[in-house]
């Protein structure tokens, strides 16, 4: 068994069907893990389910709203009684809209707090159990390097964002401080990327993605000259998920291509 197998393993992603959500079941689905994607729509879940099949993995769909305190519940009790409980989480669901700060309504606020913040925190503790009964566990937060140099109209994205690296740093204080179990826990901040969709379905399912235009790697704002893509996302959750990762935990790590350190101006459209 190599450092990435996940054989055996159970993954829960949330938002799975969507475009980095693909990317990131399939990067697991590679290394073994069976998968539950959790979302509130079923487009797009039939072709993933088949990919991961594919694969050689098994893939099951929960309906799940990640606002309703009881959907999280049923998510992890569907996902026990399908695989036999979770081993790892990633929270990849977001709620990205936007509103003016001085404007911003509380129902607006709850709402969009309730699914980017308090809902992977409500996840990561129904899901713990099982991972402490298994003796492996691995949470992975898709985070936003707007953590650290927010847009406008986006207080309560980059607050939850932000709120991630305090989590994570709890959970691993009280949670890693245990021999019975292998449980870790990070956020991954992604900076800007293109999902790059090309429907051709002579192509296996991630092959479609990536395709991006060189005219539009051209005017990438990162340190690497292009701009990121699913499967870079997809392939640090992986590494994240897998028993390579042991020694990481607590860590806020930015996949962004060096954005943040680029020094070059944001565009117009996120001013």
């Amino acid at each position: 068994m190599h450092d990435h197998d996940l054989t055996g393993k159970t993954a829960i992603v949330t938002g799975g069907a969507g475009g980095t959500g693909v990317a990131i079941c399939l990067a697991l689905a590679r290394c073994g893990a069976d998968i539950v994607i959790a979302q509130r729509s079923k487009t797009g879940v039939d072709a993933l389910t088949e990919r991961i099949e594919e694969l050689g993995s098994q893939a099951a769909y929960v309906e799940t709203d990640l606002a309703n305190d009881e959907d999280i519940v049923a998510l992890v009790e569907a996902t026990n009684e399908r695989f036999g409980g979770p081993n790892i989480v990633v929270n990849n669901a977001v709620d990205p809209s936007k509103e003016p700060a001085a404007t911003m309504s509380r129902e607006y606020i709850d709402r969009t707090l309730a699914v980017n913040l308090v809902a992977p925190f409500r996840l990561a503790q129904e899901a713990y159990p099982h991972m402490l009964e298994s003796g492996y566990g691995r949470i992975v937060y898709i985070g936003a390097i707007q953590a650290h140099s927010p847009w406008k109209g986006s207080a309560t994205y980059a607050m939850a964002k932000a709120g991630l690296e305090g989590l994570v740093r709890s959970l691993t204080l009280e949670w890693a401080d245990t021999n019975e179990a292998d449980i870790t826990a990070n956020t991954l901040h992604v900076g800007e990327y293109r999902k790059g969709f090309e429907r051709d379905e002579s192509k296996p399912l991630e092959e479609q993605y990536g395709h991006v235009p060189p005219e539009e790697d051209a005017d990438a704002l990162t340190l690497v000259g292009r701009w990121g893509r699913t499967r870079d996302i997809a392939n640090a959750v992986a590494f994240l998920a897998s028993p390579a990762s042991a020694f990481i935990t607590g860590q806020s790590i930015n996949c962004d291509g060096g954005r943040l350190i680029s020094r070059k101006p944001a565009p117009q459209s996120h001013l």
